[in-house]
């Protein structure tokens, strides 16, 4: 046997090696997909996909789900396609890609609304199980009521959202770290509220979460926060338009019964005057507070075993995290 002929053997033998594996991984994804499927479908929350596809031969696998379905008791959420791809080289990176619209349905209010973009993507980046980040852009989104026509509800140009592990804040003995998230939204317009090229960020640090991401379960970070005394960290929410602004900032943390408790400050300029007329003035009073000598106005809000307070006044109540 001649060497041409040995090497056309050996190469045959790795294609065909190569291509078994590739067929033997993806079954096993399609078959784990369609297992979760089924384990969820008698859930009050589950994800239905209407067509699960694996394709990218030979250096991908593209994971496309056409009309995904995700429902919450009487709503339901579908995207007419997602795909979820990972290099065979390269599989603790993956790349997900949404085309839209988003319809969203209330069986129980008949009430119907859609999130319509140009474009929706996100990267995840993992070190084994461990979140290294995450990434989500979503361009020219308009958010619509389709019930009776198509009625705009609010649009914005860009929005994105970011949450990476800040790495000296791990803790091998515990197998904690902190997560910074940062997000953005750039000229956002709602017509009902007279808003017109709005633009909000928002920082923000998750202290003592699991380094692994199937650990990440409302419970067991709710548990995390309460033996350490560390929880959600808000640094800065912050968003204005030409006329108005509002800063909200504080801290939060967990009860031994998972319930929420922390304290938050919100400071805002021009907000409650451009809702006279449309919200009463206590509603006003109890949502912005006070008025400032500088025309700012200042409310303290925080939640105590559950329960939201503006100032003094209980405005809402809050499940455990479970």
């Amino acid at each position: 046997m001649n060497r041409f002929k040995t090497l056309a053997i050996i190469v045959v033998i790795i294609l065909a090696g190569w291509t078994g594996a590739w067929v033997f991984v993806s079954t096993k994804i399609q078959q784990m997909a369609q297992a979760q499927f089924a384990a969820l479908k008698d859930q009050p929350q589950n994800i239905d996909c209407e067509n699960l596809d694996i394709s990218g031969f030979p250096f991908r696998f593209d994971v496309t789900c056409t009309n995904l379905a995700v429902h919450d008791l009487d709503r339901t959420i579908s995207i007419p396609q997602v795909k979820l791809t990972v290099l065979v080289y390269r599989p603790t990176h993956a790349l997900l890609f949404a085309r839209g619209p988003a319809t969203i349905q209330d069986s129980f209010s008949g009430a119907r609304k859609e999130l319509r973009w140009s474009s929706l993507q996100a990267s995840l980046r993992t070190n084994g199980w461990a979140l290294a980040r995450f990434s989500l852009q979503a361009r020219d989104l308009t958010f619509l009521d389709t019930l009776v026509g198509d009625t705009e509800i609010a649009s914005a140009g860009l929005f994105e959202a970011h949450l990476l592990e800040e790495e000296s804040a791990y803790d091998k003995q515990t197998r904690r770290t902190t997560i910074a998230a940062l997000a953005r939204l750039d000229g956002l317009n709602v017509p009902d509220a007279d808003i017109s090229g709005a633009n909000m960020t928002m920082e923000a640090r998750l202290q003592q979460m699991p380094d692994d991401l199937r650990l990440w379960r409302p419970a067991t970070i709710a548990a995390n926060w309460n033996e350490t005394g560390t929880g959600l960290e808000l640094v800065d929410l912050k968003g204005a338009d030409t006329t108005s602004s509002f800063s909200l900032a504080g801290k939060l943390t967990t009860t031994p019964q998972h319930m929420l408790s922390g304290n938050f400050d919100l400071f805002s300029n021009n907000i409650s005057d451009r809702l006279d007329g449309i919200v009463s003035p206590a509603i006003r009073q109890i949502a912005f507070g006070s008025k400032s000598d500088d025309g700012q106005n200042y409310q303290s809000y925080s939640l105590v075993h559950g329960v939201v307070l503006a100032g003094n006044i209980p405005i809402t109540s809050l499940p455990p995290l479970r």
